[in-house]
C-alpha cells in the first residue's frame, strides 16, 4: 500500500529542510504548503544508531534519509550533470514539446531530494512535473509547476494509462525488488512516444587498466562481494547490466539506447576530476551507511563490519586507477 500522505494541498508537501539554505528555491507556491509537524515524523521517518531512516516498512530500501545521504544524492547530482553536460539523455526536447491544449507531464520515480525534478522544471516551465518518493525530504519551495507526492514503487503508478510524456528513474535499484514489474507500470502510464530514462551504478568498481580487481585492490573486492551477497538476500541489488534486456523484453519499447560512464574513484583523469573526487566522497558515505546495515541485519559483528569498511576505505584512498561504470538506458512508448 503506498504511504499515506500528509496533509497537503495539489499533492504538494515538504518537510523541514535539512538542506542548506543555498540548495533551496524560492517559488510563489510556498504559501500553499503544510508543513509536517515534528509529531508526525514517526509516520515517516525512525531514528536507528544515530541515523535516521524510512519507516515504511515494507520498503526494502536499506540506506538512511538523514542529512548525509541527502548530500550523497545532491552531489551526485552535480556529478551527472558535470559528466553529460545535461539533466537528460534522449529526445527529451521533443518529447516534452509544448502543444496548445496539451498539459505535458514528467514523472521521477524515487526523487529523493527532488534536485532533478527542480532543475527540469526549471528549464521545461511548461511540463507539470512529479517526483515520488517514500519520504518527504524535498526542498520547502517547489517551482510553481512541480509536485511531491509520497509513494510505494512496489505499488501500481498512480497514473492514468497513457498519461505521461515522461518518466526519469536514477539510482533506485535498491528501492525496487521486482523491476520488471515497475518497468510494465512504466509502459502501462506511458502515452505512445513517451520516453523511459534510467540511470544506475554497477555493483563493482574496476580497474582502468582492465586489470584484476581482486588483486590489485582486494579488500574492496571484498567489499562488494559481501554487500552485493546481502542485498540479493533481501531480493535487492544492483541491476545496471540487466536494465536494456529487461526493457526489451517488455516488447513496449522502441529506440532503445545504451550509454555508459566510467567515473573515476577519485583524483584520476584531469578532465573529470570533481566528478571522481565527488564519486569518492559519495562511496564514502555508502561504505558508511552498509557498514550499519550489516551490522543490524546481523550479517556482521560490529567489529567485522568495521574493518570490512576499513579496508575498503584504505583502499579507496591508496589504490590509483579504480572507476565505478554508470548505465544510462533510454527508450521510447511503442
Amino acid at each position: 500500500m503506498a504511504i499515506e500522505r500528509p496533509p497537503c494541498r495539489n499533492g504538494t508537501w515538504y518537510t523541514p529542510g535539512n538542506a542548506s539554505s543555498d540548495e533551496e528555491i524560492q517559488s510563489d507556491t510556498s504559501s500553499e504548503l503544510v508543513e509536517i509537524q515534528s509529531d508526525e515524523f514517526p509516520r515517516y521517518f525512525v531514528e536507528r544508531n544515530g541515523r535516521l531512516f524510512h519507516s515504511h516498512g515494507p520498503s526494502p530500501y536499506p540506506l538512511p534519509v538523514d542529512a548525509d545521504e541527502q548530500h550523497r544524492q545532491n552531489r551526485q547530482h552535480v556529478l551527472l550533470y558535470s559528466l553529460i553536460g545535461a539533466h537528460y539523455v534522449g529526445p527529451v526536447q521533443d518529447v516534452l514539446r509544448p502543444i496548445r491544449g496539451v498539459q505535458r507531464q514528467a514523472v521521477d520515480l524515487g526523487t529523493g531530494t527532488g534536485k532533478w525534478v527542480m532543475d527540469m522544471a526549471d528549464r521545461f516551465s511548461h511540463v507539470r512535473f512529479s517526483g515520488i518518493d517514500i519520504v518527504p525530504i524535498q526542498t520547502r519551495h517547489p517551482l510553481p509547476n512541480v509536485w511531491f507526492e509520497m509513494h510505494d514503487l512496489a505499488e501500481p503508478l498512480g497514473y492514468a494509462p497513457g498519461s505521461v510524456d515522461l518518466i526519469h528513474a536514477r539510482d533506485i535499484q535498491l528501492a525496487v525488488r521486482d523491476f520488471p514489474r515497475l518497468l510494465s507500470e512504466v509502459a502501462r502510464a506511458l502515452r505512445p512516444g513517451g520516453l523511459y530514462i534510467s540511470g544506475e551504478w554497477y555493483g563493482y568498481p574496476t580497474m582502468e587498466d582492465e586489470s584484476c580487481l581482486s588483486e590489485r585492490a582486494p579488500r574492496t573486492c571484498r567489499f562488494f562481494d559481501l554487500v552485493n551477497h546481502y542485498l540479493r538476500q533481501n531480493g535487492i541489488g544492483f541491476v545496471a547490466a540487466n536494465v536494456p534486456e529487461w526493457v526489451r523484453r517488455t516488447d513496449a519499447f522502441f529506440n532503445v539506447q545504451v550509454e555508459d560512464l566510467y567515473v573515476p574513484i577519485g583524483a584520476g583523469n584531469p578532465g573529470v576530476y570533481h566528478a571522481g573526487e565527488r564519486l569518492k566522497t559519495n562511496l564514502r558515505v555508502f561504505a558508511a551507511s552498509m557498514q550499519l546495515w550489516l551490522v543490524e541485519r546481523g550479517y556482521c559483528s560490529r567489529m567485522a563490519a568495521q574493518d570490512l569498511t576499513n579496508g575498503f576505505l584504505l583502499e579507496l584512498d591508496t589504490i590509483q586507477g579504480m572507476e565505478l561504470k554508470y548505465r544510462i538506458v533510454c527508450a521510447q512508448r511503442k
